[in-house]
């Protein structure tokens, strides 16, 4: 096989994923380019079709790609399960008391690892979008201290055994990956599992990690023109990332933002970006944003991000990065950093069903249209319309009403520039039987919009 034909094979491939990813394509041209992929597979053995095999497996049958990449790995003793929701991966690294990694998947968010020690007070978590990304960011965590792999923890005799699923299980097959000592289950289901495996192994508990703990040579730091003081933190897992907090002197009592860097040297801080990440609470509300400066790399921010409000018993939204520039010249208002936050179209990670978070101090809240809105709840977004320089509240006046101690709220963004005028929404509005829901309205608004560019092409 030639270059041009290998290349026209890729090509075919990436058509091949994408439509397969279209949630109105039939049953049968699922079918038909599901065998086409297996074709092009079993016909080709180079190792330029090792890389998309990888990719087809692991969209379409997770669990086989993860027992193929666990039984080739270096952490095999130390994983504890591969789990459908996040709440279930917390809750098994929780309860461990040697170190343990775990895994999450869902088709549209990619891949969750977790890992815990009993240096940490919390689990760590990395949000990625491929098993390369999740054994990779394990590399980094061992040569950070935070896990052994299978030769230093030096195990037993290891068991490998392979069950036939029951009758008594979903028709679609489930694989389960655990070590003998984690009692309960972790499940994922695949959509054409051939079977499924269980990995026991034995081991001896983990040793003490090794620490490398850094104390500032300073209690005070200079960025450029912003003066900070420099808070050690006590935890040990802050510690062992050498990770402190800053207070810009200038805004001691900034409520918005929380500085944090892993890194004592300002030249090394004021040229790498600047990793922001929104903070919420358990209900889902607006807390704050985080910063973390000095950091080497995209991994070990979000690393840093998601151990910084585990610490605090709390939750990120969404991840982002900045230039230092930006953030310097606009950290000092809350309103001034969203700016800078909202303008960043690349966003590193975030949460399943996300809703960008607004100042209320940017909005018009006073409604140019009165209908009646179901009660609402902390995750009900507000509804809003951008015209000009000018943010208006299309739903939302239950949701300000149900707290006067927020400042900030979730929110989803219509724009006049995307064709949706105040006489669209007033169709829409039309359309629908009050009391209206946030997210009906939304989506009733999106389907007119989508309908009347149909009828303009006809």
């Amino acid at each position: 096989m030639n270059l041009v034909e290998k290349s026209k094979l890729i090509q075919e491939i990436q058509q091949l994923i994408s439509k397969l990813q279209q949630p109105s394509l039939t049953l049968f041209e699922r079918a038909k380019s599901h065998q086409r992929l297996k074709d092009i597979f079993q016909s080709c053995d180079d190792a330029i079709f090792q890389k998309q095999l990888g990719a087809f497996k692991e969209r379409l049958y997770p669990s086989q790609a993860l027992q193929e990449r666990l039984l080739n790995s270096h952490y095999q003793f130390s994983f504890c399960g591969l789990f459908e929701a996040h709440d279930d991966l917390q809750q098994q690294l929780k309860n461990a008391t040697d170190t343990r990694w775990g895994l999450t998947h869902q088709k549209a968010y990619g891949w969750e690892i977790g890992l815990n020690s009993p240096d940490q007070e919390n689990p760590i978590y990395y949000p990625a979008q491929s098993l390369e990304q999740c054994f990779h960011w394990l590399q980094q965590c061992q040569q950070d201290g935070l896990l052994k792999s299978d030769d230093q923890l030096q195990p037993v005799v290891p068991v490998l055994t392979t069950l036939q699923p029951s009758t008594q299980q979903r028709s679609q097959s489930t694989t389960r990956l655990t070590p003998a000592s984690i009692s309960p289950s972790a499940k994922v289901t695949d959509q054409d599992a051939s079977s499924t495996a269980t990995v026991t192994k034995s081991y001896p508990a983990d040793p003490t990690h090794k620490k490398t703990i850094f104390e500032p040579i300073s209690t005070e730091l200079q960025l450029e023109e912003l003066h900070c003081r420099v808070n050690p933190l006590k935890k040990k897992s802050a510690q062992q990332e050498n990770l402190y907090q800053l207070v810009i002197q200038q805004q001691e009592h900034a409520a918005f933002l929380n500085l944090y860097s892993c890194n004592p040297r300002p030249e090394k801080i004021i040229n790498r970006p600047v990793y922001l990440a929104e903070q919420i609470d358990k209900r889902g509300c607006f807390i704050r944003y985080i910063a973390v400066l000095g950091a080497e790399n995209q991994m070990q921010a979000m690393r840093l991000l998601m151990q910084i409000a585990g610490m605090h018993q709390q939750e990120l939204a969404a991840i982002k990065a900045c230039e230092w520039a930006e953030f310097k010249s606009h950290c000092d208002h809350l309103e001034s950093l969203y700016q800078v936050y909202s303008a960043q179209e690349k966003t590193l990670w975030q949460k399943a069903q996300y809703q960008a978070f607004v100042p209320v101090s940017l909005l018009h809240t006073h409604k140019f249209i009165a209908f009646e809105e179901t009660p609402a709840t902390y995750s009900t977004p507000l509804i809003l319309l951008k015209e000009r320089q000018k943010i208006r509240v299309v739903h939302g006046k239950s949701r300000l009403q149900l707290s006067a101690d927020e400042s900030v709220y979730p929110s989803l963004l219509l724009d006049r520039q995307d064709a949706v005028t105040w006489q669209v929404i007033q169709q829409t509005l039309q359309q629908l039987t009050p009391p209206i829901e946030a997210q009906q309205l939304y989506q009733a608004i999106l389907q007119n919009l989508k309908a009347s560019d149909t009828t303009k092409i006809a």
